[in-house]
């Protein structure tokens, strides 16, 4: 058998403990470890298990992503590189078109260099196979986001490279047209706001077949989206069920499969925001799979128990040589860790019900500064919460205020230049109050009075204290605000302090709507100061490390600086009606010295 050294092997020996024999046999451990010996562990720095959770077996399969920004994407495609996979593995035809796919990848010039910010390969682990050879992998890229064109037209004109170049490619072989027009349909039909961010083909199982992953697409719009390419489906029980499983998480994202036409089965992605152990909904979601059969109880045991992490400090005598150079030379103050946890959890639905549920568990490997930590742990919390913020009569007035005035909210629109005019329609989809909010000056006395405790706690420095803004926003289904910070132009620098008030019908009718507070910071591609905008100016790339979640409580309030970059999550409505939705009164605090300008319209 072939052997790598410094391989994937090496890692996956430090969390064996946590998997066998909890979630899968020797013989099953011993074939994915097999081939993880002829991976380098360049290749990935975040791998993990396919695990059926309806399955008396206990087994799994092997997947691992090779980023765009990481090393593994050079150790795939790039042939002069210090590091590669063996050549055996590589004589396999299927295995050179990959390689050929991840030489483009990494030419700078190319479209796939520009759209495709990760590959997924997927091995089915099989009964047998022979000693020295490494199965044929399903493949997945990840791809800046393909949603719907202003036209058909404009769609061909933006997906040519991938459905025309990149996918035939893989195949070897040209795709029928008919194959071609599908998934250009497909693009066309899908709903404002909602993208494709995978597309798969199942090279291991030698069809033609292309998955794609669809993410913000909200429950009921996925019933009015199969019925426009033709799924052959029951939309309404598929429906019924979506109306059960939606509320039980905080997101679901959809998988199709296309050919000539739309196949039958589809996948249900479930998601959580956070791990079992601080999120107990996860409980009521394995109820809900154990009473259809799709989970059996002792595998929802040992999922369970699999999320946790081992620091390179504890177990100096396992962790690989290759991992403990790296941690040398980041420096003494450094740490290599291993982080375990559940990715996802997808439904497979077919013939007008569910037919199975599968676990995807991760494992990542991560760098830790203890000097940065000790920093992060001085430094302030980049945001602050406040519960009861208003007192009851103060919420009531506010609660029949806007039930007074719901027929009022008319859709937002984004103050920013630097989108793409292309993009700015896909950027935000809300709603926000088109007539005097006359219940503004309560809710500005009412920060005013928490302001210098607010500034003390971010350690804001000082500046001379300006208008306060407040607005009247809704979102409803499927509705969502894309990353962005609120004073990243000239005509709104002066914003200081962003806050969000949070209210909402008792009891609460939505799912989802969190808002996602990001650290991070800009930068240009390959380094350099930042690409061109549409006026010239620089625009510079957001790289994020990391983000707080703050899900909409009624009567809270959030303060965070206004250059920090943040997001609302898709919110789920099934009602659909306004009064049903997440409301919320969003202001800023501006700096007198700065203001020019106050827009009509807000970031």
């Amino acid at each position: 058998m072939i052997k790598t050294s410094n391989s994937i092997a090496e890692i996956l020996c430090l969390i064996e403990p946590a998997v066998v024999p909890k979630l899968m046999t020797v013989s099953n451990w011993n074939k994915i470890d097999h081939i993880a010996q002829i991976l380098p562990n360049a290749l990935s720095s975040f791998f993990g298990f396919e695990y059926r959770l309806g399955n008396t077996l206990a087994e799994a399969d092997f997947l691992l992503c090779v980023a765009a920004d990481e090393a593994g994407k050079r150790v795939l495609g790039d042939r002069n590189y210090s590091v590669s996979i063996p050549a055996l593995v590589t004589e396999d035809p299927i295995w050179q078109r990959i390689q050929t796919f991840a030489s483009e990848w990494n030419t700078s010039t190319s479209a796939i260099a520009k759209d495709v910010f990760n590959i997924w390969l997927e091995f089915d682990i099989p009964k047998a196979f022979a000693d020295g050879q490494i199965p044929t992998p399903s493949f997945f890229m990840g791809v800046n986001d393909v949603y719907r064109c202003d036209s058909l037209e404009e769609q061909k004109k933006r997906r040519g490279w991938l459905v025309e170049e990149s996918l035939p490619l893989l195949f070897g072989k040209s795709l029928p047209s008919a194959n071609q027009e599908m998934l250009y349909h497909c693009f066309q039909e899908l709903p404002k706001g909602a993208h494709v961010f995978q597309i798969g083909l199942m090279l291991a199982r030698q069809v033609e077949t292309v998955r794609l992953c669809i993410r913000n697409i909200s429950p009921l719009q996925i019933g009015s989206y199969l019925s426009a390419i033709s799924w052959k489906g029951n939309i309404e029980k598929l429906t019924q069920f979506l109306h059960l499983l939606s509320p039980l998480v905080d997101r679901v994202d959809l998988d199709i499969d296309v050919d000539f036409s739309t196949q039958s089965k589809i996948g249900l992605e479930c998601y959580f925001y956070q791990q079992p152990s601080l999120e107990p909904r996860w409980v009521s979601f394995f109820n809900f799979l154990e009473e259809r059969s799709l989970c059996l109880p002792e595998k929802r045991k040992a999922i369970f128990s699999y999320p946790g992490y081992l620091r390179e400090s504890a177990n100096q005598e396992q962790w690989p040589k290759g991992l403990k150079r790296l941690t040398q030379f980041l420096g003494a103050k450094n740490e290599g860790i291993l982080f375990r946890g559940i990715h996802h959890v997808k439904i497979t639905y077919e013939d007008d019900a569910p037919q199975e549920a599968k676990s995807y568990l991760y494992v990542t490997r991560k760098n830790l500064n203890h000097q940065e930590i000790k920093q992060a742990i001085k430094s302030p919390k980049n945001f602050v919460e406040i519960e009861n913020f208003l007192t009851e009569s103060e919420q009531e007035e506010l609660w029949q205020f806007t039930k007074n005035h719901n027929n009022g909210f008319v859709l937002s629109d984004v103050y920013n230049q630097k989108l793409p005019v292309s993009d700015r329609q896909y950027h935000r989809h809300s709603l926000i109050l088109d007539q005097p909010f006359t219940l503004s000056p309560l809710i500005v006395e009412k920060v005013c009075q928490v302001l210098p405790q607010i500034l003390a706690t971010l350690q804001t420095q000082e500046f001379p204290l300006g208008p306060i803004e407040a607005q009247l926003t809704a979102h409803n289904d499927g509705e969502y605000f894309k990353l962005h910070n609120d004073n990243g132009i000239e005509a709104v620098a002066s914003r200081i302090l962003t806050f969000v008030y949070y209210f909402h019908q008792q009891p609460k009718a939505f799912t989802g709507g969190e808002l996602r507070i990001y650290d991070g910071k800009f930068e240009g591609e390959n380094g350099e100061k930042g690409d061109q905008g549409e006026k010239g100016e620089k625009r510079k790339k957001f790289v994020p490390t990391g983000y707080h979640v703050v899900v909409p409580r009624n009567n809270c309030i959030v303060f965070f600086p206004s250059q920090l970059m943040h997001e609302v999550t898709q919110v789920q409505c099934p009602s659909q009606k306004i009064l049903d939705g997440r409301f919320t009164v969003n202001g800023w605090v501006h700096d007198a010295s700065k203001i020019k300008e106050l827009p009509d319209e807000n970031l």
